[in-house]
């Protein structure tokens, strides 16, 4: 659990004051209990955040996510176009710089051949997780349209906007988690434990509604293109 410094300091009021050479050994040995027993319940505290943690492991999701492989691309494609505005020269004793180019495009290729997901007409969330690959449909795929619009096909990405507006899309922003999963929850509310647990199986968040405008708008211009296909 973390403490803010104050708070810290209303809990354990540890004092550093300085002691002369004829304080009592007694007294020493008091200040020594003193601090060995805060110490000890510093370390029950943090035992105890630990466990809560733990008990919130179900909710961290591993494996590959959509939203990291989505940005991991589009940085390649920023760092082709730096590429290219610094010239390819190569300064004696730099390593060369890798081709940013054919890199982008493996990304593409693996990307939508891996996270594309026939059965829902949407992008899986994660991939290769412990149970294998997770059809949750979640807002993080947005990012897959809205950052660049060459990373998946028209008609996947109408995919994607078509079923995030149909069970995402609220006036006052993006559901987290589809409510037709079976892990959707409702409300946010509860104690610590209950809250976290919720926040991202649901909860509706105003921010994400910037994505999916841009997503909506590359969508829909007819001048949208694919380059490099």
């Amino acid at each position: 659990m973390a403490l803010h410094r104050g708070e810290y300091f209303d809990q354990y009021p540890w004092s550093i004051t300085t002691r002369s050479r004829a304080a009592s050994s007694g007294a020493a040995f008091q200040s020594g209990a003193n601090i060995a027993a805060k110490l000890e319940a510093l370390v029950a505290r943090a035992e105890a955040a630990a466990e809560q943690l733990r008990a919130l492991a179900p909710v961290m999701e591993r494996g590959k996510p959509v939203e990291i492989n989505a940005l991991w691309y589009n940085a390649l494609r920023v760092m082709e176009k730096l590429r290219m505005s610094v010239g390819g020269t190569v300064k004696p004793g730099h390593l060369e710089t890798p081709d940013f180019s054919a890199l982008a495009d493996r990304a593409k290729e693996s990307f939508r051949l891996r996270f594309w997901n026939n059965d829902t007409g949407h992008l899986f969330d994660v991939i290769d997780g412990p149970e294998g690959h997770d059809p949750a449909l979640r807002p993080n795929q947005l990012l897959a349209v809205s950052l660049r619009r060459d990373l998946l096909t028209v008609e996947q990405a109408r995919g994607v906007v078509e079923a995030v507006r149909s069970a995402l899309f609220t006036p006052y922003g993006l559901r987290t988690l589809s409510p037709a999963d079976a892990h959707y929850v409702a409300t946010y509310e509860g104690d610590r434990h209950a809250r976290d647990g919720a926040y991202h199986m649901g909860t509706i968040w105003p921010w994400l509604l910037g994505p999916y405008f841009d997503a909506v708008t590359g969508t829909v211009m007819p001048d949208m293109q694919e380059p490099n296909n």
